[in-house]
């Protein structure tokens, strides 16, 4: 009957001294690979070692060759905690990388569902990755990988890389249809992507004659749905978010009464993980299907109308609204 070895997961302590060695064994050009073959990014290079980024220092900002995505690489022994998740969102938000990756020896099932909660909400990619080394029992010799706990919602670089061609080709046609129709949806400027590593997310300005950057509007064509969103950064205190809401009554009838077709609005106030307010209108005609190209026609017609409808909606409340603050 054949025996079996034991294998046996030590302590990440036993092969590093501490995270900081990590890291740099990691991003080692003979080494990075664990992280490009995780991630689908195979042009992935380390570019720089505790970089400093408001006093702290991120431990590995890298970037794709290839499709030129920035990422910050938060590590941490033993399990997850509040302050590497903390430090992860602040360097990627002062580096305006695209992705996050957090690696730890364990997640929490609330780090978890803070990541997921993320992926879904915000514009930036995160990935939190479980860290082993295995060992088999009798054996001189260990191995490393990396699993996925959680990954983002929307991926255009792995197995799924053809979601991101259909998303290129989406948003080239609705610009150009949009300026066939007069550029009436352009009017305060071009469309354009949020990063190369989000083709699914386009943004433009709410107005041309409102100077301010706090408000803007993202298109987003996903998986999981077509929206159109007002959104707003964040302040102390909520204040243009709670005018809204206090009319939203009549701003969803307005909205309803603009919008071709059907489309279902929510409302998303900010929170310590939401970095935005937030104010959507979804495209809810049946299905959204990005490989549908002969569905395109109709699609885009309905993210023409949603952008017109929130801009006609919202530039003069918030005209308004900074008038009197």
């Amino acid at each position: 009957m054949t025996e079996f070895s034991t294998l046996q997961r030590p302590p990440f302590s036993e092969y590093w001294a501490d995270e900081e060695s990590f890291s740099a064994w990691l991003a080692d050009k003979d080494n990075i690979h664990y992280l490009r073959e995780v991630l689908g990014l195979h042009g992935l290079v380390a570019e720089e070692l505790e970089r400093e980024v408001e006093g702290y220092f991120v431990d590995i900002y890298a970037r794709d060759e290839t499709f030129g995505v920035e990422v910050v690489v938060e590590n941490q022994f033993g399990r997850s905690d509040h302050d590497h998740w903390g430090k992860a969102n602040t360097y990627s938000a002062n580096l305006d990388a695209d992705v996050i990756v957090w690696i730890a020896g364990e997640f929490t099932d609330g780090h978890r569902e803070a990541v997921r909660d993320h992926n879904e909400t915000a514009d930036r990619a995160v990935f939190a990755l479980r860290a082993e080394v295995v060992e088999i029992e009798g054996c001189n010799r260990a191995a490393f990988r990396l699993v996925p706990e959680v990954e983002p919602t929307e991926w255009p670089y792995g197995e799924d890389v053809d979601r991101g061609v259909y998303q290129e080709q989406f948003f080239k046609q609705f610009v150009a249809i949009a300026e066939d129709e007069g550029n009436e949806a352009l009017a305060s400027g071009d469309v354009h992507p949020h990063s190369s590593s989000a083709p699914h997310v386009y943004h433009l300005p709410i107005a041309a004659d409102i100077s301010t950057s706090d408000y803007r509007l993202s298109l987003r064509a996903t998986g999981t749905g077509l929206a159109v969103r007002l959104e707003i950064d964040k302040d102390d205190d909520h204040t243009a978010f709670d005018a809204f809401e206090a009319n939203r009554q009549e701003i969803g009838e307005e909205l309803r009464s603009r919008i071709r077709g059907d489309a279902e609005i929510t409302w998303e106030r900010g929170s310590e993980d939401k970095i935005r307010d937030v104010i959507a209108t979804q495209y809810s005609e049946g299905e959204f299907d990005l490989r549908a190209v002969n569905r395109y026609d109709a699609y885009h017609q309905w993210l023409l109308s949603a952008t017109r409808a929130l801009r006609s909606t919202f530039a003069g409340r918030i005209q308004r609204l900074h008038s009197q603050l």
